[in-house]
């Protein structure tokens, strides 16, 4: 039953620490580090730091709208009207509470558009153009806020030149941005910008003072170009190109700024009761929560872009909202002391603040769903045993039942008072912006929460998933998958030296071949490797694992499902065959069909690793001069799409709460809706070969049209199931499913 909120209307004002400012605001810059005496360096310096002020107002937005929509949350009894509304798809008018106000985002863009009028690229202090730093910083906040837009209102107008009134008519005259033209819209700017970017690099004022004993590196809160355009890039999805170029950016930015992927930000499992009946498991360490408890530039925590809060209103703007909707009761307070200075200088007084958050069911809007309990609860925890047989060799031992140990760090348990009863209970909160320092092991809840000064917008792992996801739809799914498994590394990917050639002799005439070292090829971890994506990847320069070693050191998955270097079944072909299965159940075939399908890919994996092995059994080709290069295969749609999917739930399980849920969706489902005559070619191709070869008759799945489309309606439709991924396909809220079918509902509505 849906209850009154008790924080319902503090969303007409966009929260509790609405926007409170002084002069000295918390991203007032410190000029110490800029060319002195100069007024107009200074005067654009301050203008740049409006720009990240009036960010800040979108920062919270971004989080709930991509949440509340997705599949990963539900509403929870105490929901507000406007929350309730947004996670419903309802068509809210805009500016009917303060996440629906599309005037926000045209504030920033507005202010990009006077900043780029009016500031001059070619002034020049000391031999330097001293603007193009900030200038380039400046397209690209502009470019993420175009962004926002079109992911969340669909068709925007698209200006770029400076509105100073408000009868211009813009809004109905301008050309409309959609995420299929927005990187046309924006062209040479972007190319300039990323030029200037790479040329002088992120602007750097030292840090931001958060008032709560913490600061945060200025260079922490830019955007930088790569990530941008890459994900321009890979929302388009237009062609294997736009995937190509999104994969490219990713790669540059991650090996350019040594961007690390280790085993640092790992949940563990630890067992309870070892070897007895009541045997369980707990959390035991976390590296993945240090995310969300410190600010650090380049440090551990694998941080990239964040949008900075103040723990005092009086100093800066104070970002509460997704703490309260996430079910947090806020407590603030703050200090001021005064340290007399010393002769001839005037004191000095310091403030201090801090925001103490207590769960609180009243508060609580928005819960974990059912479907992520049940993704999390559906993985297999690759353990070791207490004592390996070998001293320094672990033993693999599934923990049965253990599941993700992320959600540990992601949704924990929490002990609160029921309201009216006074009795207490156990739910379940989000408690990313609010981490839980303690955790009792008697009851497995947590407590202790920390107030996070911080809302992240791009972290180490998810550019990773990001790159990987491109890399996939560019027709390296081996390699993305690599991202998730064990890491992408000369360790982990066989090279150029492991690619041989012989030739063989068909019908009378010479064809050169190429095939792995077996020696190589029969590694547990080399083995799903076929020649063919290898020999493409040689001719692409945005695979380059020799750059990457060091920084892609694990697997994405193994920081929640323990040894995935172990793991015999979170392997490729298992993985593949098992989304064969699940998708065919999905579509309306019997379970016998879709395990007979899985089964089949299995054999056909295994023959087809065996016949690799022996293809380049031949002469020596020396003998024959000059022989054309046979044309490497291509990637198999049917393996695209599963890898697809199998990176879908990656980005749930790591990713969870942070804003990105329904954009990734849609993006997802915009890459099937453009694939699916491909993939119905090849799942039907695969069906009748396999069929002829088996004398089984196999028939593939007949594809909707909409079939990326019908894919988000139905995962978004199942939130409140409380079964399994794909237990019982057919079940799921029938009138919300059929709301999603029609694209127009995803998106909010424009202004009349």
């Amino acid at each position: 039953m849906k209850k009154t909120s008790i924080i319902g209307v503090a969303f007409a004002f966009l929260g509790l620490g609405a926007a409170t400012t002084s002069c000295e605001d918390m991203l007032t810059p410190d000029m110490t580090n800029h060319v002195e005496g100069d007024a107009a360096i200074t005067d654009t310096v301050y203008y740049f730091h409006g720009i990240l002020k009036s960010v800040q107002n979108l920062a919270e937005r971004t989080v709930i709208l991509g949440e509340a929509r997705g599949d990963l949350t539900t509403t929870a009894a105490y929901v507000s009207d406007s929350i309730y509304d947004i996670a419903t798809f309802a068509k809210a008018a805009n500016g009917s509470n303060g996440l629906l106000d599309r005037s926000a985002y045209y504030k920033v863009i507005n202010e990009c558009n006077h900043y780029i009028a009016f500031a001059d690229s070619m002034a020049t202090n000391n031999s330097q153009y001293y603007l193009r730093r900030e200038l380039a910083q400046v397209q690209m906040i502009r470019a993420w806020t175009y962004m926002q837009l079109v992911i969340n209102y669909g068709s925007v107008p698209f200006i770029t030149a400076p509105v100073d009134n408000a009868n211009t008519g813009w809004e109905y005259s301008a050309p409309k941005a959609t995420r299929e033209n927005l990187i046309d819209l924006l062209g040479d700017d972007l190319k300039i910008a990323k030029a200037w970017s790479d040329e002088y690099g992120l602007p750097n004022y030292r840090s931001y003072n958060t008032y709560s004993g913490t600061n945060i590196p200025s260079q922490l809160c830019m955007f930088p170009a790569e990530l941008v355009l890459g994900d321009l890039y890979l929302l388009r999805g237009a062609s294997q190109a736009d995937y190509a170029q999104a994969a490219q950016y990713y790669f540059d930015y991650i090996s350019d700024n040594e961007l690390m992927c280790t085993d640092a930000r790992t949940a563990t499992h630890a067992r309870m009761n070892y070897g007895t009946p009541n045997e369980s498991y707990g959390p035991s360490s976390s590296g993945w929560g240090s995310v969300f408890q410190s600010y650090s530039l380049g440090g551990s925590n694998g941080l990239v872009t964040v949008i900075p809060s103040c723990a005092v209103s009086t100093m800066g703007t104070v970002l509460t909202d997704v703490q309260q909707v996430y079910g947090f009761e806020l407590t603030s307070s703050q200090n001021a002391s005064t340290e007399e200075g010393a002769e001839g200088e005037e004191d000095v007084t310091t403030i201090t603040g801090s925001i103490v958050p207590d769960p609180s069911e009243q508060y609580q809007q928005i819960a974990p769903s059912s479907a992520y309990l049940q993704l999390n609860a559906a993985q297999n925890y690759a353990g070791t045993r207490m004592y390996g047989s070998v001293a320094g060799e672990d033993e693999l031992e599934y923990y049965e039942g253990a599941g993700d140990a992320r959600l540990y760090f992601s949704a924990p348990k929490v002990r609160v008072t029921e309201s009216g009863t006074g009795l207490t209970k156990t739910p379940r909160y989000i408690h990313k912006f609010c981490y839980g320092g303690s955790y009792n092991s008697m009851d497995g809840v947590f407590s202790g929460f920390n107030f996070h000064y911080a809302i992240p917008i791009y972290r180490a792992e998810l550019v990773y998933l990001r790159y990987a996801e491109a890399l996939n739809r560019a027709g390296f799914p081996q390699h993305a998958f690599a991202l998730l498994t064990h890491g992408l590394n000369p360790e982990t990917v066989p090279g150029p030296d492991d690619i041989l050639d012989s030739v063989r002799i068909v019908n009378g005439q010479p064809e050169k071949v190429y095939y792995i070292d077996p020696l190589v090829s029969a590694d547990p971890e080399f083995a799903y490797f076929t020649v063919d994506e290898l020999r493409r990847a040689q001719a692409v320069p945005y695979i380059n694992t020799t750059l990457f070693n060091g920084l892609s050191q694990v697997g994405i998955h193994s920081h929640g499902c323990g040894e995935t270097t172990l793991d015999t079944l979170y392997t490729y072909n298992k993985v593949i065959a098992q989304k064969i299965a699940d998708e065919s159940l999905r579509l309306g075939s019997s379970e016998e069909e879709a395990q007979l399908m899985a089964k089949r890919y299995l054999r056909q994996a295994v023959d087809d690793e065996q016949g690799e092995g022996t293809e380049g059994e031949g002469d020596d080709e020396e003998e024959y001069p000059n022989l054309p290069d046979p044309e490497p295969a291509p990637a198999s749609e049917l393996e695209i799409n599963a890898i697809e999917d199998v990176i879908v739930d990656e980005l749930a399980l790591e990713l969870a709460f942070e804003g990105n849920r329904f954009p990734d969706l849609m993006r997802i489902a915009f890459h099937k809706d453009a694939s699916v005559s491909a993939l119905q070619d090849a799942w039907s191709e695969w069906a009748q070969r396999q069929s002829a070869a088996t004398g089984e008759a196999i028939s593939a799945p007949t594809l909707p049209g909409n079939y990326g489309t019908e894919w988000l309606a139905w995962k978004v439709s199942r939130r409140d199931v409380n079964l399994a991924p794909y237990e019982n396909p057919t079940e799921k809220d029938n009138n919300l499913y059929q709301l999603l079918l029609d694209q127009s509902n995803w998106y909010l509505q424009n202004p009349n």
